[in-house]
């Protein structure tokens, strides 16, 4: 699965694969998506090491 993004009237669903599991994050309406998927990502990958690890 890829990223899915899911929009409504009282924000933003973020789904981002990490490996065998998945980040969700809900998002405030007006915040920056660029800033947000920058970091999702970057946590994402780093879940994905830290699960890797065990």
């Amino acid at each position: 699965m890829g990223r899915l993004v899911l929009e409504g009237e009282g924000g933003t669903l973020l789904n981002c694969p990490a490996g065998d599991v998945t980040l969700a994050l809900v998002i405030e309406p007006g915040a920056s998506m660029g800033h947000v998927l920058f970091a999702a990502q970057k946590a994402a990958a780093e879940i994905e090491s830290i699960l890797a690890q065990r």
